[in-house]
């Protein structure tokens, strides 16, 4: 393995180490679930549903989805790492799928500092069905001054099938709940006051 590539044979050394924060050569860090740890959790937040996945030493990424709204993705950094300026999105095979060729998505641009990421419409909807279909989704995240060293995160899609029919359930009957209406309180009508007649006088 060559000192700075990004290769199927470091992501094969790092499942068999199940060691997150796992160095690639002498500059590239890479974060992943390992193979006892990667979990996915099916919810409904403020309503929307929310696929979550926790990646150790870094942070977490959610998939989520509203009603009538197409799916979104975010990559959200919990630790003080920085990701760089920019982030290269790759979706590929895991290890013991080498037949399959990586597919590039594309660079995110990134502010300074940035702690999150995200992704909407068909970049999200392709890191939704390629995790389906069991492949990996990855971040190459560089600065722009040190393109020889950043971070790699990987998203695993070990046990995604097993929350995505709970978060396709919440999806489907996101369109069935009718929001809450509040009943207004219907107060008595006002009785009409009586007109006062005025005493009239009669002249001897």
């Amino acid at each position: 393995m060559r000192p700075t590539a990004i290769s199927l044979a470091s992501l094969t050394l790092l499942a068999l180490a199940n060691t997150p924060g796992h160095t690639a050569g002498a500059a590239v860090r890479e974060y992943v679930a390992p193979l006892h740890e990667s979990k996915w959790l099916a919810s409904e937040v403020e309503g929307q549903c929310q696929l979550e996945h926790h990646i150790p030493g870094i942070g977490d990424t959610k998939l989520r989805q509203g009603y009538r709204e197409p799916i979104s993705f975010e990559l959200h950094i919990t630790q003080e790492i920085s990701l760089g300026t920019h982030c290269q999105v790759e979706i590929g095979p895991p290890p013991w799928r080498h037949n399959i060729k990586a597919q590039s998505l594309g660079t995110i641009k990134l502010v300074p500092d940035a702690k999150h990421v995200m992704a909407k419409g068909g970049a999200a909807q392709q890191i939704y069905q390629a995790l389906e279909a069991g492949m990996m989704t990855s971040f190459s995240c560089r600065q722009q001054k040190r393109p020889l060293s950043g971070i790699k995160v990987v998203i695993s899609p070990v046990h995604y099938r097993t929350a995505l029919p709970e978060f396709q359930k919440c999806a489907a009957n996101l369109g069935k709940k009718k929001p809450e209406t509040k009943t207004a309180v219907s107060k008595p009508a006002a009785k009409p006051k009586a007109k006062s007649k005025a005493k009239s006088k009669k002249k001897t």
